[in-house]
C-alpha cells in the first residue's frame, strides 16, 4: 500500500477519477481501491481532501449505482477517522449526501449500516 503512494499510484487513481467522472466502472473500482488504502492512517492524510471530493462527487453522480455507494461510504468512513477530514466532509456536504444515500438505497440492509457508520464517524 505504501508503495502505490510512493509510486505516484495515488495521484494517478485521483486523476483517473477527475478524468473519468461519468465512468462508473472507473468510479467504482477508484472507491473501492481508496477503501482499501485509507485502512491506513498514513495514506488517509495523503488522500485527504480530495479523495473526500471525488467521493463525494461520484456518490452524487452514480447514486443508481449500489456498488459506488457501498464502497464510496466505506472510502469515507476509513477518511473521516482524521479530525480534519471529517470537517472537510462537513463542509463538502457530506451529511447530506450520505441521509439521500440512507433515503435512497432504504430497502438495502448493507447499504444502511455502511451509511450508518459513516455519520456514526462524525
Amino acid at each position: 500500500k505504501i508503495l502505490l503512494a510512493e509510486r505516484g499510484g495515488l495521484v494517478a487513481l485521483l486523476h483517473a477519477m477527475r478524468s473519468f467522472p461519468a465512468s462508473e466502472q472507473i468510479q467504482y473500482c477508484a472507491a473501492l481501491t481508496i477503501g482499501v488504502l485509507t485502512q491506513n492512517d498514513d495514506l488517509k492524510v495523503i488522500m485527504g481532501k480530495h479523495g473526500i471530493s471525488l467521493l463525494l462527487e461520484a456518490i452524487e453522480r452514480h447514486g443508481s449505482s449500489l456498488r459506488v455507494l457501498e464502497n464510496g461510504c466505506l472510502a469515507l468512513t476509513n477518511l473521516c477517522n482524521i479530525e480534519e477530514l471529517k470537517l472537510e466532509f462537513a463542509a463538502r456536504g457530506g451529511v447530506a449526501i450520505t441521509l439521500k444515500m440512507m433515503s435512497t438505497g432504504a430497502a438495502v440492509q448493507k447499504l444502511q449500516q455502511y451509511t450508518m457508520s459513516l455519520l456514526a464517524h462524525l
